[in-house]
């Protein structure tokens, strides 16, 4: 009795911790959307967040990097014509989570911003990217 009594409790001590463990951050929906100019890569956020972005060559790839977060459990919707083939994201190490955006080619920041919410839409992050060269992505 004593035995399945502690086995339970150990199992509950396990689960709790891991729930206790989980981000309080979230990324709710990650959307990618192509305009004739720019393609615009939409996070939903739970809350305000420091984010930072830096670019990796060969292939082209975007880093989005911000706390660790729970994230969500479907591919985002990305339209066809974006600059961004596929995203993928994960924890990199405990505290910063990262989007990682694969890009068609070279692409620049053409601005970012953070949305405080507005009408029952949540926090936004915004990051709206054009066509570029190799020189000005290096910049990104």
């Amino acid at each position: 009795m004593f035995k399945a009594g502690a086995i339970a409790f150990l199992f509950l001590v396990i689960v709790a911790g891991g729930l206790l463990a989980a981000p309080e951050f979230a990324v709710l929906d990650v959307r990618v959307a192509a305009h004739p100019s720019q393609t615009r890569v939409i996070l939903d956020l739970s809350a305000s967040a420091q984010v930072k972005v830096f670019g990796v060559t060969d292939p082209y790839r975007l880093v989005v990097e911000l706390p660790e977060a729970r994230w969500p459990l479907s591919q985002p919707a990305i339209e066809a014509g974006a600059l961004v083939t596929q995203a993928r994201w994960a924890t990199f190490r405990p505290g910063v989570g990262r989007l990682v955006l694969d890009l068609t080619g070279p692409a620049q920041i053409r601005g970012q911003s953070i949305q405080s919410p507005v009408n029952g839409a949540p926090w936004r992050y915004i990051l709206d990217l054009q066509p570029g060269t190799r020189e000005t992505f290096a910049q990104a």
